[in-house]
């Protein structure tokens, strides 16, 4: 940036936290120059220092930097915001920056000069995040970082004297490279000091250009024609290529960037497609000979083998005889791109500077990093190479131990010779596997089978498998590495699987398991484990805390199962669920596969004694023909059924096939495959649904819950041929996709069908990975969001302290420390962006002793009846709704018992502990002593607790009233007037951390509508609600009550017609989504029920149901469908129950209501409606009857109600029952009375 008082200076702006250091230290001394530095510091007072020194910081950042400081006023708070998001001095950011200081080498950088630059700043970083860097070390360092070439000059340093410090090794590594006679130490371009190194050098001349051999400059910077690279074009040619056609030194399967060449060539047709007449007929390279051109067309370049990073070359020339692929500068250039040459290679960019790919040099030759073989091409092609479809049936087994597999198995017949095993690339293994640095050995290895266990648990998986797995454990044995795969439900089912495992393999081998080795999990140590192996003297080894690598096989086994099983799941474009069998095929194939670590045996031929047999080894995922055994056909039905493979039967050498139309899974020996057809009809297999739907159209088919005796799944039976696998064991129960219990979405299998999509589009099939947020604090931190997360703990840590939630102790003698951990959830916008990053301090309440750390923990709720009877007062006495939040409830109980918690991880200041003064989230009785702390300041506050409702509260008289509801942490605050409400909310908030929501439009799941003009409240429920059809039942829609309350009671063994009736109250719903509880402004203070019974109307135990509703203020405030609990012998009996039921509900409602309206409600008898004229006698007369001498006596409380007038019941007619649709199916007609009555109304504005 430029200055008009001072010299041109050039700061380059702030990206990030990389170049933070050098920024701050450049701005800073640039500040000072111009004389702004007090803007920083805030001693400035001069507005137009201020505005000026303000604009020059901003446009010293990066635009994508502008939202950390565009809060920011002036030019301090500029600098603090910077400081805060850049500036960071964590333990993580140390480790980082030590970790690039000492990697960092001679031989990994550009040139010498690039080198001590990058040991210089990156200590500079260290020092300024206050760690001390020795001056001594750091220049020891950076003589470490040297190639052996410089051992003379280390050895001239040592012999020299000179004090060893950064800034003297500095001093004389750049002297060496300036130095043009110590041709040793001159490692910028190597080839030319091998070429000239005997040459005699002038040094007072300066560096000699070997280009035009004249002296002060080098041949990079010269301005003369290149000579060495200069080739001449004829007139008669327009397209020259630089390389010739003879060249020796190029793979014809790579592609070099070649300055020389005026278009892009290849000579691979089969890498090109919307291919093309050339617009000339030939080629001239720079031997001068012609070369045909056949084609012209594009080609998709997947740099560094990642597949989502794919680049269009357009066009490309076709060109057989062409010794390589060539990529030409001038065409990149004229496309607006970039290439950027250097020592060791060129970079080419994009038309906005973004990088795009690299090229190395390479004899000469810019080599581009980029995949070699196309292998999507031969995964499309149905005449598979050999090599190819081994690598697929093994589930994509590396292609060095596939050619292994003639020599060290039965059933392959050998590959072709010079075939180059290395260029094959699978784009599917790139997919679903990635590189790792292996891990060192630990100990020496077993020496007989058995010696040496290594187990270890993986899990849970984000999907759950088709038996409900969501964890799997693997035993290896040392000796031989065969691989012995469990698949379970939860951790505590690994000693059970152990149990086995030794039983099966003790047997198998005839001898002993003498060690375990596994990690500190939990699921292992533990008493009954430890037990186990004692019993059985079995030594168990564990790894120490936060070293896997101790236990590097099972773990190294673990991730090679896991991405063997993605990649053909991948291949085989089969959905998530899937996961079980592949990953128990995936054991089955490396058992069978050779190993280096045992000499290129397989662990089958180790563990038996004998070569494996391959022959029946088939690609996962192929269309299978399974033959139907003739007892389950007739005469001219087929012979065999279409299946998909998906693993092994090892001892029967059988098949397990996955059946896509009743998604059972069967065994068969009698198979054929068709390994080239993978595409299979979306609707044929578990569907694995993409984010984003395309078109949906819903259709009446009904989805197959329940199948017949008679139908086809019972062949498995007599597919069944032997017994279950020896190296991977599936429940059995993990094989029925029809149990209802195990599969929630199976209600829209068949239901939704979808639009067809282009038969290319592969994603639709493949499964979605999920990126989900931190499960643990290492997760947190080496994520790429770990800068967030680490601001998210820091603010949650600080508000800990604020609010005085602990305070460090010695932990008492006797007494034991919570453990608590870090949990991270991150919030998202509609467009799935990330807003926010959370993270919460939880303690480890699992771990709480009942009479120890906690007593009680019920904390009540308000019950929606009593909200919608509060809505409907304030419809008719026109009161203020407010709302309120507290904020951080769970944080702001005290705690009655003594409780001791570890310190969180990250902000451990000693060996002490913390005392809780305040509840913490995750202890059990958290939130029972927030409504303690609640209650006593409500009560504080001068109201008065319902003994009706305890989340009721409430103060009355003749000018004020005052009701609160609570939700937890909603507080719903009921006033007369406004004046009050903010009287309340103002003594809230000097109690407790409150926010102010304003007026309740939305609360606990119900949406409020109101027209104060018209007296109008109105209340229904978010759609988010529609798949909870009781909840919806309870809440806002009594017209759905007895439908729900049939169809609940088929939840443990639902069949098809459930199913339908169902989606038949989600029609219904869909069709009347704007009907809404509308309580309406009228004179009435009276409540008014109506109850009704259904005689014997379950016609399995012949119970009949009790419906009743209460009316107030023109709706509905209470309602009910339930079965009674006993067999009635008449109407009159179930007319009887169901006023029973209605008296009790009516008695509650009656004292609620008195309590609240003190001197404001009717002391009458509550008014319930019954069209049962014997009920009604029954009730209100007590002469006996012997039809009726054995009705329960607790019933006859309805009597004793009726004599003190606290209810009284009337006749009404059948057809004026408005309880009528809580009891039975209605006709059209009956069901719009019964919902009108009930003030259900529909859509429109308020009041309308």
């Amino acid at each position: 940036m430029s200055n008009t008082g001072h010299n041109t200076f050039h700061i380059d702006r702030l990206i990030g936290r990389d170049n933070y250091a050098t920024w701050k230290f450049a701005v800073e001394a640039y500040f000072k120059l111009e004389e702004l530095w007090s803007c920083i510091d805030g001693t400035n007072v001069d507005k137009r220092k201020e505005t000026k020194a303000h604009s020059k910081l901003i446009l010293l950042l990066d635009p994508i930097n502008y939202v950390h400081v565009q809060s920011a006023t002036t030019c301090k708070e500029v600098w603090e915001c910077l400081q805060q998001a850049f500036d960071d001095s964590g333990l993580y950011r140390k480790v980082a920056l030590l970790r690039d200081l000492i990697t960092t080498t001679l031989e990994n950088s550009r040139d010498v000069d690039d080198y001590v630059t990058k040991i210089m700043s990156t200590a500079h970083k260290l020092r300024n995040i206050n760690f001390n860097i020795d001056d001594e070390w750091l220049g020891t360092l950076m003589l470490a970082g040297l190639p052996e070439t410089y051992k003379p000059m280390i050895m001239g340093l040592e012999s020299s004297g000179i004090k060893i410090n950064a800034d003297s090794i500095k001093t004389k590594l750049l002297q060496e490279v300036q130095c043009s006679e110590s041709t040793a130490f001159f490692t910028r371009r190597p080839a030319i000091r091998e070429k000239h190194s005997t040459a005699k050098i002038h040094t007072h001349k300066g560096p000699r250009c070997f280009n035009c051999n004249k002296h002060g400059h080098f041949a990079k910077n010269c301005r003369a024609p290149n000579k060495k690279n200069t080739v001449k074009v004829e007139e008669n040619k327009s397209f020259v290529a630089a390389f010739s056609a003879s060249s020796q030194t190029m793979n014809p399967d790579l592609w070099y960037v070649d300055s020389g060449a005026s278009m892009h060539m290849t000579n691979r047709c089969d890498w090109m497609y919307d291919v093309t007449s050339p617009p000339i007929p030939t080629i001239t390279v720079a031997s001068k000979t012609p070369l045909p051109v056949e084609n012209m067309g594009k080609v998709n370049l997947l740099i560094n083998g990642n597949e989502q990073t794919k680049i269009q070359v357009r066009e490309v020339l076709y060109i057989p005889k062409l010794a390589a692929n060539l990529l030409s500068v001038s065409a990149i250039v004229k496309n607006g791109c970039k290439v950027n040459f250097r020592d060791k290679g060129c970079d080419i960019y994009d038309q906005n500077n973004k990088f795009l790919c690299s090229a190395t040099l390479v004899n000469n030759l810019y080599q581009l990093n980029t995949h070699r073989e196309i292998f999507s091409n031969l995964t499309c092609s149905n005449d598979l190479s050999d090599i190819v479809l081994w690598h697929r049936r093994m589930g994509h087994l590396n292609f060095s131990d596939v050619s292994k597999l003639p020599e060290y198995a039965e059933g392959v017949n050998p590959f072709p010779i010079g075939k180059n095993k290395s260029v094959i690339t699978c784009t599917t293994c790139l997919e679903g596997k990635q590189s790792r640095l292996p891990f060192s050995n630990i100990g020496s290895r077993a020496s007989l089978p058995l010696q040496l266990i290594h187990t270890d648990l993986c899990g849970p998986m984000e999907q759950v498998s088709l038996g409900g797995m969501k964890y799997f454990v693997t035993f290896i044995d040392d000796f031989t590495k065969m691989v012995h795969v469990y698949l379970l439900k939860d951790k505590l089912s690994v000693l059970e699987v152990f149990k086995d495992y030794k039983c099966k393999v003790e047997n198998k081998v005839g001898r002993r398991i003498k060690i375990v080795r596994s990690d500190n999990g939990k699921e292992f140590c533990n008493k009954e484990f430890d037990n186990f192996l004692n019993k059985h003297g079995i030594e168990h080894q564990t790894s120490t805390p936060y070293s896997p690598q101790q236990n590097g096989l099972a773990e190294r086994m673990n991730r090679t199962l896991v991405e063997r099983a993605k990649c053909m799941l991948f291949d085989a474009q089969l959905p998530k669920q899937l996961w079980g069998e592949a990953l128990a095929a995936a054991a089955y194939i490396i058992n069978r596969s050779p190993a280096k670590s045992i000499d290129g045996k397989t662990p089958f031929e180790m563990w038996t004694g004998k070569k494996p047999d391959l022959s029946n080894i088939r690609i996962f995922g192929s269309e299978a023909m399974a033959q139907i055994p003739k007892e389950k056909r007739q005469k001219w039905d087929p012979k065999s059924k279409k299946f998909i493979f998906v693993g092994y039967c090892e001892s029967s050498k059988g098949y397990r096939l996955l059946d896509p139309n009743t998604n059972k899974i069967i065994k068969s020996r009698d198979v054929v495959f068709l390994e080239n057809v993978r595409k299979f009809d979306n609707n044929v297999y578990l569907p694995c649904l993409p984010q984003s739907d395309p078109e949906v159209k819903t259709t009446e088919e009904p989805c197959k819950v329940e199948l017949d005796s008679n139908s086809e799944h019972s062949l498995s039976e007599d597919y069944q041929s032997g017994d279950n696998d020896d190296s991977s064991y599936i429940p059995e129960e993990s094989i029925d996709l029809s149990t209802p219990a195990r599969n929630i979405n199976l209600r829209l299998r068949r239901a939704v069908q979808y639009a067809e999509r282009d038969e290319h589009d592969v994603s639709y099939f493949c499964p979605i990975i999920n990126l989900s947020d931190p499960q643990t604090l290492d997760e947190a931190l080496s994520s790429s969001h770990a800068d967030q997360w680490k601001k998210a703990m820091q603010e949650e840590y600080e508000s800990l302290i604020k609010n005085k939630t602990w305070s460090l102790v010695n932990l008492p003698s006797g007494k034991r420390a919570l453990p608590c951990k870090w949990v991270f959830k991150s919030k998202t916008n509609e467009k799935g962006d990330i807003v926010r990053f959370k993270a919460r301090l939880v303690i480890k309440g699992c771990a709480q002793n009942k009479g120890n750390d906690y007593d009680e923990v019920y904390a009540p709720v308000v019950r929606y009846t009593s909200v919608r009877f509060l809505l409907a007062l304030a419809a008719k006495y026109n009161m203020e709704i407010m709302q309120m939040d507290a904020i951080g409830a769970f944080l702001q109980g005290d705690i009655d018992t003594e409780i001791y918690m570890s310190q969180p991880e990250c902000y451990e200041e000693n060996s002490q502990v913390c005392h809780l003064h305040k509840s913490i989230y995750g202890l059990k009785q958290a939130s029972r002593q927030w409504n303690l702390k609640l209650n006593s300041i409500l009560i504080k506050i001068g109201l008065k607790r319902s003994r009706i409702d305890p989340c009721i509260y409430f103060s009355v008289n003749e000018s004020k009233m005052i009701f609160i509801a609570v939700w937890v942490d909603d507080l719903l605050i009921f006033t007369n007037n406004k004046k009050t409400a903010l009287d309340v909310k103002e003594k809230l908030k000097e109690e407790l951390c409150m926010k102010d929501l304003g007026e309740m439009q939305q609360c606990i799941g119900i949406n409020i509508y109101r027209n104060r003009e018209a007296g109008v409240i109105m209340i229904d429920q978010e759609k988010e609600a529609v798949g909870c059809l009781v909840y919806l039942a309870q809440v806002t829609r009594p017209d759905i009550a007895y439908a729900v309350n049939k169809l609940s009671q088929y939840c443990n063994n639902p069949g098809i017609q459930h199913w339908l009736g169902v989606k038949r109250v989600m029609r219904y719903l869909q069709g009347t989504k704007n009907l809404k509880i509308c309580y309406v402004k009228e004179d009435s203070r009276n409540i008014t029920g109506y109850c009704d019974a259904d005689w014997a109307s379950d016609p399995h135990d012949r119970r009949s149901c009790t419906g009743y509703t209460f009316i107030f203020q023109n709706a509905c405030i209470s309602w009910n469908s339930c079965k009674q609990q006993t067999v009635a012998l008449s109407t009159a009996e179930a007319e009887y129950m169901a006023m029973a039921s209605a008296t009790q509900e009516a008695l509650w409602l009656q004292q609620l209501q008195a309590e609240l309206m003190q001197g404001l409600n009717s002391a009458s008898a509550l008014i319930i409606y019954s069209d049962n004229q014997s009920a009604i006698r029954l009730a209100t007369t007590d002469c006996y009857k012997p039809k009726t001498k054995h009705i329960d006596i607790r019933l006859h409380f309805v009597r004793e109600n009726i004599v003190n007038s606290k209810v009284k019941f009337l006749f009404v007619n059948g057809c004026n029952m408005v309880a009528d649709n809580l009891t039975k199916g209605v006709t059209f007609e009956k069901h719009l009375f019964c919902i009108s009555k009930m003030g259900l109304r529909s859509g429109g504005s308020v009041g309308n």
